[in-house]
């Protein structure tokens, strides 16, 4: 549970993501996407689960909207613990690595 970010660069395009996961089971996860022409924000919403091995999203909003075919609105990363504030998340299926760090409550993208 908790707030996590994760920050990463693609070219020069500059992304920010902000993760909240709340203890009832629901989360919420934010992104600022900066290029050299706009700055874009995201916003989506779902229901997450930790299975003691992964860190299972199910997204019910996407920029406020329900999700429409062919988008599959899941997201499963396999959660290895590097320290008590920060973890990886190993995307299997896209294989890639991502890596997450706790902020405090309220941080935005």
């Amino acid at each position: 549970m908790g707030t996590w970010l994760r920050e990463y660069q693609e070219d020069a395009t500059k992304v920010r993501r902000v993760l909240v996961l709340g203890a009832d089971g629901h989360f919420r996860e934010m992104a600022s996407v900066r290029t050299a022409d706009a700055v874009i924000a995201h916003v989506h919403a779902g229901d997450w689960l930790f299975d003691g091995t992964n860190l299972k999203r199910h997204y019910t909003e996407v920029d406020g909207k329900r999700p429409a075919r062919p988008l599959i609105p899941f997201a499963t990363f396999e959660v290895r613990f590097d320290g008590p504030g920060e973890f990886i998340g190993i995307d299997n299926v896209h294989r890639r690595e991502v890596r997450y760090r706790r902020v405090m409550d309220g941080t935005l993208p």
